[in-house]
């Protein structure tokens, strides 16, 4: 069965999240942005926090942080992830903000030293409009200083047709698998994820990222008051060339 268009990915299958991402963390991703955090100045804020995995390395790292997120699911889960972690010894005491708010919505009162998109964040977008409103927000909410990070996957990398996860623990504790395809259509890569529960059920979920090029992101961070600062293709300091698969940017305002 597929689900109805009301329940996303992240509300319906947000048990399932943090295992089918992992399959996506890169090298060096969590010193890279923990790194960031730490000599940020000031507040550091995720928008499309989901649950809370990038966000707590920058609160690990000594900072205040603020998450937010569409998915309610995925607050909660963020949230559980923070309790669990100031409940450990020496915990940081710094405070940790979630609110519900799309990615297209970004309208804060505070001024940040760092916001962080990582993990296709921004493919989320899904026009050119969205984007270029998105970035002039996101310039709008940093203090003198701050910065702006985000990794994304280029049009140009080699994605598989297929790959196969688990067993996931389900959400009443039956074993799950999920078999993941990808495609293009159109300006965008489909990710369709078939979740395989017992006595043959199966249920489709379907994702849509829009593709961005690193010319495009350019121009967007340009056309957005932007000054890009590092343009890496991994979070090892790989410095990008053309016809790398990943894109990994650092920006300040211009």
């Amino acid at each position: 069965m597929t689900s109805p268009p009301e329940l996303t990915r992240y509300e319906r299958f947000g048990w399932h999240y943090d295992a089918v991402a992992a399959d996506r963390y890169r090298p060096g991703e969590a010193r890279f942005y923990a790194e960031l955090a730490r000599t940020a100045h000031g507040l550091v804020l995720e928008p499309a926090c989901g649950s809370g995995r990038i966000l707590s390395l920058a609160w690990r790292a000594g900072q205040a942080v603020v998450g937010t997120d569409a998915s309610q699911t995925m607050l909660d889960r963020a949230a559980a992830r923070f309790r669990q972690l100031a409940a450990q010894p020496n915990a940081p005491e710094q405070p940790v903000r979630l609110l519900r708010q799309p990615l297209q919505e970004l309208a804060l009162a505070e001024g940040f030293g760092l916001i962080l998109l990582p993990l296709e964040a921004f493919r989320l977008l899904r026009s050119q409009a969205e984007q270029e409103s998105f970035l002039v927000a996101a310039a709008a909410h940093l203090v003198p200083h701050g910065r702006l990070a985000l990794d994304l996957t280029l049009p140009e990398a080699a994605l598989p047709r297929r790959t196969s996860l688990g067993p996931l623990n389900g959400p009443d504790g039956r074993a799950v698998s999920a078999t993941v395809r990808w495609r293009q259509e159109g300006d965008d890569t489909v990710e369709e994820t078939t979740f395989h529960y017992p006595r043959g059920v199966n249920e489709v979920v379907t994702d849509h990222y829009r593709n961005v090029t690193a010319d495009q992101l350019r121009d967007l961070l340009v056309g957005g008051g932007w000054r890009v600062e590092l343009s890496w293709s991994d979070h090892l300091g790989t410095p990008y060339e053309p016809g790398a698969g990943r894109l990994v940017v650092v920006a300040g305002r211009a």
